[in-house]
């Protein structure tokens, strides 16, 4: 409804009579555009250059959304970088305390064994102990014996 007013407005004073022919015929009138063609031009220039303008801001326009989305492209690469080295840290801090708990048990479980080693060690030093008393008591009995 705008548009249709402001055409309306432009053409307007592009419509006027021009002054009459020379051949008598008073209400004829020549074209538009021949009598002012010089503001037919004009508007014409204007509107390549509002068009030239239009354009030129859809462009900008497009560029700039262009930009906006490779932007928040990159920035959910880098959040989804970051949270899969976060990902990766946990699994290498998960496999470095199982490592180190593995290690331990190992430790704990060598540290057993060279207990029960030596518990039997010693018990059987004991016991070669108290062979070698009994021994020596038997024969000492036998000398008292003999």
């Amino acid at each position: 409804m705008e548009e249709a007013a402001e055409v309306e407005e432009v053409s307007a004073p592009y419509e006027e009579e021009s002054p009459s022919r020379e051949d008598g015929d008073e209400h004829r009138q020549d074209e538009p555009w021949t009598v002012n063609r010089a503001a037919y031009e004009q508007d014409a220039k204007s509107a390549a250059r509002e068009d030239t303008h239009r354009k030129k801001k859809v462009t900008e326009t497009a560029a700039a959304a262009a930009r906006a989305a490779r932007v928040e492209a990159d920035r959910k690469v880098r959040k989804d970088a970051k949270a899969a080295a976060r990902v990766e840290g946990e699994i290498k801090k998960a496999r470095e305390a199982r490592m180190e708990e593995q290690r331990r048990a190992r430790e704990a479980a060598e540290a057993a064994a060279r207990a029960e080693e030596e518990r039997r060690a010693r018990e059987a030093a004991e016991a070669a102990a108290r062979a070698e008393e009994e021994r020596r008591a038997r024969e000492a009995a036998e000398a008292a014996r003999a």
